[in-house]
Formats: C-alpha cells, structure tokens, sequence
C-alpha cells in the first residue's frame, strides 16, 4: 500500500461517512464533474486518476457526501488546534494543508441538518479564529497524501509541499452531544429574536387599532433595511402584515397590483406572481 493510499484510507475511516464528494480544482478554478457520492472504495480505486491531475498542479479536495455528521474547521494554527482538544472539541481527522497550516475535521454524534451544520461550523470558526469563509456545511478540505500546489506553499526546491495527515482518531468529539444542544438553543433565541423584530416591524408600519390601513403600505415596506434588494420579500411580508391586520383579500391583491415592480406586459405573469404571494402570505398570516 502507498504511502498516499495509507493516508487516504485512514483519514476516510477517521471521517466515518458512507460516501463522499471528491473536488479536483485546477488553477483557473471550478470543480472537475462526475465525482460525487463515491464509497470509501471507490475513492481508493480513483487515486491514480487523481494522482495524475495532481501531478498537473491540480487541487485535491474532499468531503463527505450529502448531510453529514462533521464540521470542518480551516486555516487553522498549532496553537488553535492544542485549544480544540482542551476544550473538548478533538478532531476526528487533522490534516496539515501547509507547514503549521491545519483543517480539523470534527464528528457529531450524528448527521446535522445543513443549518445547523453551517451554524455549528461558523460558531466553532468564530470560537477558534478558522476561516469563516470556509465555514459551512458544504466545504471541501484538502484530501491528504496529495501535494497543495498553491505557488505560495512552494518549497526552496520548487517542489510543492505535500498535505498530510497529523492525526485520524475517527472519535467523537467529547463534548458533542453538549454543543448541539447549545447551539440549537442559540437558533431557537435567534429565531424568537427575529419573530419579535418582524412583529415589531408590523406594528410601526400599521396603525395601533382599528381598521385603518393608511400607514400600511408595500412601498413601506420595500423601504426597510432588511428587504434592500429584494422587493419580493418585502411584497410577501406586507401582504402577511395585512392579512393578519384584518385587510381584505382583495384590498391586498389590489395594492400589489398597484406597485407591481417589472415592466413586463404580460398580465398573466402579473397575476400569477401575485397570486403567489397571497399564497404564501395567507399560509404565514393563519387565513
């Protein structure tokens, strides 16, 4: 078996999925298609191939395929990874990309939905000083055995260094089980937060009582920070506010109408985004 072969295997086991992703990324950048959802097997019988796209200058990344139960952390320094292990959060799998240069790769204790494995990454980046553009549920890390032909990794020699496996545990972290619960506690509060500023929202922009509605307008609310750019999302948040506040049905499809943004003459078009808004605004208000 080869060294890149022993490598590859032990660091598949660590990670612990049933199938992964592979990514093979050349300078100009995008992926290589047709290497998605291999099992452990499969990978093993394409490192030829990837051996020679590697030799090419070529990137060499993986990931587990789907949702999954592990987090990456990126750009990582000895000093971040000797705090990860004292706080309970030990990698399953440690890759060195470049000299004192480290992706850690945690597991759950089971698969993570992709929010909250995107929340989990970010937290655990923000907590750890990873790279927070590298944290989500859907990045590649480097796949060991292979060399980073990045041309600032370069070697005295010329030669580009190779990744290598520091460590493949293939544990649990610790305190797994602990984090999860916090971090869905974080959602929830998150969530609660966002709910009461979105009813907060709806009370500014509608009169206190009664059935007034001159204050309640769709201009309003494509007017508001958080819907910059998106004058959909604004459509369908004042249609909830007035759904919820009592306005007719009609009244609401008639204040779209009234403030239908795209140029287009096709009155067919207008009807049916409009009747999807009211949709989902009906489905959102309890009508």
């Amino acid at each position: 078996m080869s060294r890149t072969e022993l490598a590859v295997s032990c660091f598949l086991r660590a990670l612990g999925a049933p199938s992964y992703d592979i990514g093979i990324c050349g300078a100009q950048g995008g992926m290589l298609p047709g290497h998605d959802g291999l099992t452990g097997e499969e990978v093993l019988q394409r490192l030829p191939f990837l051996r020679y796209r590697n030799s090419r200058g070529e990137h060499v990344y993986v990931r587990p395929a789907g949702e999954h139960a592990c987090t990456l952390l990126d750009d990582l320094s000895a000093t971040a990874v000797g705090l990860l292990r004292q706080e309970g959060f030990a990698p399953a799998a440690l890759v060195e990309t470049s000299p004192k240069n480290f992706q850690a790769w945690l597991r759950h204790t089971d698969v993570l939905p992709a929010a909250l494995a995107t929340f989990a990454a970010r937290t655990l980046a923000a907590r750890f000083g990873g790279d927070p553009g590298a944290a989500d549920w859907r990045h590649f890390g480097r796949m060991p055995g292979f060399t980073n032909p990045k041309p600032k990794h370069r070697r005295a020699d010329g030669l580009a260094p190779f990744v290598l496996l520091s460590s493949h545990a293939g544990t649990i972290f610790p305190g797994a089980t602990r984090f999860r619960a916090e971090i869905e506690d974080q959602i929830a509060v998150l969530t609660t937060q966002r709910e009461q500023a979105a009813h907060t929202a709806c009370r500014t922009l509608s009169p206190p009582r009664g059935r007034r509605f001159s204050r309640l307008s769709v201009t309003r609310f494509r007017d508001l920070p958080q819907f910059s750019g998106s004058p959909a999302r604004a459509d369908a948040s004042f249609s909830v506010a007035a759904l919820s506040l009592g306005m007719a049905e009609s009244d609401v499809e008639h204040a779209l109408e009234n403030n239908y943004l795209s140029r287009d003459p096709d009155q067919r078009r207008r009807s049916a985004y409009i009747q999807r808004t009211i949709t989902l605004a009906k489905r959102h208000a309890g009508s």
